[in-house]
């Protein structure tokens, strides 16, 4: 039978076993988090050219780098920086005294004659000035876009729903989550100019993909 001490030092076992293998391989997963980051301003570059759908790799390179999970570890966790870097944080972040909707990580940006989209925006000017930079759980898990229903999403969900759902890693149609579908294919966040904008939550993916140092190690 198994006590929540002995269930408790098990796994600080593993994590000294997981610690002691990361530093035995620190050139190697050094080596991984270069390609990496490598791959992800690739697919950046592909997404500012016009071809939204580099949002999906980008998605799973984000998700290899920093996400954690009970059978998995994240490339910086593994070589311990995680805790010890700050993230950038270009998101208008809720008023929860604003009943209007708050799309985090885009900006409208508008073109005569032709109509508005969403935008990362990346080296624009945010209106307020910059953020202070984060910490990675409050960066990672902050919500920091809100519809005029209510619903939320932190850069975790968009990241996740991209990855695990969309395609950047698997598809998985018994996944759904209508609420950020909505963000995708609907004008869920209600702006017009002149004609309804959708597709939101791709360039909040390419706004998370611009999180911090340009290199790590």
């Amino acid at each position: 039978m198994f006590t929540k001490e002995s269930t408790l030092g098990g796994e600080a076992k593993r994590r000294r076993l997981r610690r002691e293998a990361a530093e035995a391989n620190r050139p190697e997963l050094e080596g991984s988090l270069k390609k990496q980051m490598e791959l992800l301003s690739l697919h950046a570059d592909v997404f500012d050219s016009g071809r939204e759908v580099a949002a999906l790799p980008m998605a799973t390179e984000i998700r290899v780098l920093l996400y954690d999970s009970s059978s998995s570890h994240s490339l910086c966790e593994l070589l311990g920086i995680k805790s010890s870097v700050l993230f950038l944080d270009t998101a208008q972040h809720i008023d929860p005294d604003n009943m209007l909707s708050n799309p985090g990580l885009v900006l409208m940006r508008m073109t005569g004659g032709v109509g508005a989209e969403w935008a990362a925006p990346l080296d624009m000017k945010r209106p307020g000035g910059r953020n202070p930079d984060l910490k990675f759980r409050e960066w990672w898990t902050m919500p920091i876009t809100k519809d005029p229903a209510g619903h939320t999403w932190s850069r975790e969900d968009f990241v996740l729903y991209l990855a695990h759902k969309k395609g950047g890693a698997h598809v998985d149609p018994l996944v759904s989550d209508e609420a950020i579908e909505a963000l995708e294919n609907d004008n869920a966040l209600g702006w017009t100019y002149p004609d309804p904008i959708s597709g939101a939550n791709y360039d909040d993916e390419r706004s998370g993909a611009s999180f911090g140092p340009a290199d790590f190690v």
